[in-house]
């Protein structure tokens, strides 16, 4: 009821506007329709406690969030490898609104990619790009029930991206998971995902910064996804 009542035109004019100009895809893998699946291999980092902190406190003293920061560096990052200086990538959300009472406990898989992209002028200041890419970011979140397919339509280029940014910022209470229910106790809490893309960074936020990068062992060696 929810999704039949949004501004479907609306949401279709935003997502136009926002990749109004896009010419081509933003790859780091080249296209091969034909290629056969390959099961993805992990790099995991933990960025250091200080590091981790002073990133924090930088992100509260400008009114930025980490996943702000976080995007606009696989931003920059993808334009030194593409030697562009305008980039798109994808990042999944949440497709949790708000506005819906009791969407926190709703079971079920809600989560959409969508694209962003992040246009990188040479003389823009750090601080500025990070501002007008979360401001860019917050306009869009009321057009963010639009599906991938649809707004790839729009955009005239078929695929936008291969490459995907996660940022898992969901709490966990590892404590409440052993009180008991209905006679019932959870022992242990495990998980696993993958993704279809050839480069893909997951991000998850605790006193040490934890990034881990997907790949497919067959497009790309291990020492260059290190570095």
């Amino acid at each position: 009821a929810w999704l039949a009542g949004q501004d479907r035109a609306g949401a279709r004019a935003a997502w136009q506007q926002a990749l109004a100009g896009v010419e081509e895809a933003t790859r780091v893998a080249p296209p091969d329709r034909g290629r056969a699946a390959v099961a993805a291999e992990q790099i995991t980092v933990a960025l250091s406690e200080r590091l981790s902190t002073a990133l924090r406190e930088q992100a509260r003293r400008h009114g930025l969030t980490l996943n702000t920061f976080m995007q606009v560096v696989w931003g920059i990052l993808l334009g030194r490898m593409s030697g562009r200086d305008d980039v798109v990538f994808g990042v999944t959300v949440a497709g949790r609104p708000s506005e819906i009472a009791g969407i926190e406990s709703m079971v079920g898989l809600f989560i959409n990619t969508l694209p962003l992209r992040i246009k990188l002028p040479p003389s823009q200041p750090l601080l500025e790009l990070l501002k007008q890419v979360q401001d860019s970011q917050s306009r869009l979140i009321a057009h963010q029930h639009l599906g991938l397919a649809e707004i790839q339509q729009l955009a005239g280029s078929g695929a936008l991206f291969d490459s995907l940014v996660v940022f898992e910022n969901y709490p966990v209470e590892r404590g409440g998971l052993s009180g008991a229910g209905g006679g019932l106790r959870l022992a242990s809490v495990s998980g696993h995902d993958a993704t279809h893309y050839p480069l893909s960074l997951m991000v998850a936020p605790s006193e040490r910064l934890q990034l881990r990068l997907d790949y497919r062992p067959d497009l790309f060696e291990r020492a260059s996804v290190e570095a």
